[in-house]
């Protein structure tokens, strides 16, 4: 699978333990998310294997699923994908290992990190966080909107924003250089509002 640079898509990653998280799922599938990230680490690999094949199984053909961090499941589910951060093994070792056509992401909290992750292999680059700081590992400066311009000139992959996407926060991405967005809490609490938003921002 070959992605778009300036297709815009639309990243639902989970966290289960979200009050209403499963309505919120297939609410966004409803509206057309193009992908969703599992991203629950406190589970073992068996319990991840589990949970995920039980997403992919709602997913169906609406939308991808990625795993956050585990090669090993996503090659045992035949996954969309996996995605990698810092933490990880290089990108390049993990090429190496997974299927022809999946998906490989990565995490960036810099435009050398993201230029550098494009460079060794990466389909798609998550970039924040754009807006505040609660999923980004501590010491990560908040990008803020004005990290995107320009940088489809620089990354020839598409760079996702993450970190803070809400209605509120929305326009101010006005511009049109991300790639498209990632959400957790917005996509699983008001999943229509999130995607129209993001969508009209699109066609402005």
């Amino acid at each position: 699978m070959v992605l778009e640079k300036d297709r815009g898509y639309i990243f639902l990653v989970t966290d289960r333990k979200l009050s209403g998280f499963r309505e919120g799922l297939l609410a966004a599938l409803a509206e057309g998310i193009d992908f969703i990230q599992i991203r629950e680490k406190d589970l073992s690999p068996r319990e991840l294997y589990d949970f995920s094949k039980t997403i992919m199984t709602l997913a169906g053909k609406k939308a991808g699923v990625i795993i956050n961090g585990r090669a090993d499941v996503a090659l045992a589910l035949d996954a969309c994908g996996v995605h990698l951060g810092a933490a990880s093994p290089p990108l390049s070792e993990i090429r190496k290992i997974i299927k022809d056509g999946m998906l490989l992401g990565y995490s960036a909290h810099s435009l050398p990190e993201a230029a550098e992750a494009a460079t060794n292999g990466a389909d798609y680059i998550f970039a924040g966080p754009v807006f505040e700081k609660k999923e980004a590992p501590e010491g990560s400066p908040v990008l803020g909107p004005a990290f995107f311009n320009g940088i489809k000139d620089i990354v020839n992959v598409p760079v996702i924003a993450v970190g803070g996407i809400t209605e509120i926060t929305l326009p101010r991405l006005l511009n049109g250089q991300a790639g498209g967005i990632a959400a957790i809490r917005s996509l699983i609490s008001a999943p229509a509002a999130i995607v129209s938003a993001y969508r009209n921002i699109q066609k402005a």
